[in-house]
């Protein structure tokens, strides 16, 4: 007996909400992880962890949910039908490397809103590299970390080790038995992981909290977005600097402060 060229897609969406589902619980045990250790330097991460940890728990939905998008919409697209089981395979695994990459991005902004109290940004990258801080101060840095030395590089292994092997058996399961959700129920579970964290994160207020623990999918989507908006400086922004370094140099108050007084990047001082 000859193993079926073809699947149903409605079976195939339900392994893509499996393998969402996987990264979202791997990211949520990295969030524990990460509001149960102590800053690099000894103190606490935050002073009420469960308030930030249930908040990454509903954001991160929204990441997994953004990254999950184009493989959901393939299967609901073709619901009622079938697709070849090569095909099916090839989206899978597409998704799983998307999901393995996601997983491990953001256990490491985690890590360096644990050391540095920011985003992973690829301004921040830019800005290290520009400075030359990648050399033996950071790797005293790591190798005294108060949370475990070196454990946020195993802790970055082990999350993408889990998430691609377990994603994996996932794949390798028969689901020749699966039961065949009707459309409507189909298409709630796949779009609610993303409309009800994105409707609460545009709400106004709480921006600290939310801002904090948001998915880092989203934090870099965000960074794209404003580097390719055009950027128009106002009218009167020489005068405007003028007027702002004299107010900070006149309330600095110990004259070993200057403005370099260049026009691109008017309040750096030295």
């Amino acid at each position: 007996m000859t193993a079926p060229t073809e699947r149903s897609a409605a079976r195939e969406l339900l392994v893509t909400l499996r393998l969402a589902l996987l990264a979202w619980a791997v990211m949520a045990a990295q969030e524990m992880l990460l509001f149960a250790r102590p800053t690099p330097y000894g103190g606490a991460y935050v002073r009420d962890a469960w308030f930030y940890c249930w908040r990454a728990f509903f954001y991160n939905l929204m990441g997994v949910a953004l990254v999950s998008l184009p493989f959901l919409f393939r299967w609901l697209a073709a619901y009622r039908g079938s697709v070849r089981q090569v095909s099916a395979r090839r989206w899978h695994t597409a998704h799983l490397v998307v999901l393995t990459l996601t997983v491990g991005l953001d256990h490491a902004d985690n890590e360096v809103m644990r050391f540095l109290g920011t985003h992973l940004t690829l301004s921040l990258l830019r800005t290290y590299e520009r400075v030359g801080a990648w050399g033996s101060d950071m790797l005293h840095v790591f190798t005294t970390d108060r949370g475990g030395p070196w454990l946020p590089f195993l802790l970055l292994f082990v999350g993408m080790g889990v998430t691609w092997w377990q994603g994996r058996r996932i794949l390798a399961r028969d689901r020749s038995g699966t039961r065949i959700w009707p459309v409507p129920a189909a298409w709630v579970a796949a779009l609610l992981p993303l409309l009800v964290p994105l409707t609460s994160y545009n709400l106004p207020g709480a921006h600290f909290p939310r801002n904090r623990v948001r998915p880092e999918v989203v934090t870099l989507g965000l960074e794209l977005l404003s580097e390719v908006q055009p950027t128009v400086a106002p009218a009167d922004l020489t005068r405007w600097s003028r007027d702002w370094q004299a107010r900070w140099l006149a309330g600095e108050g110990t004259g070993d402060w200057r403005f370099l007084g260049d026009e691109r990047y008017p309040l750096v001082r030295v």
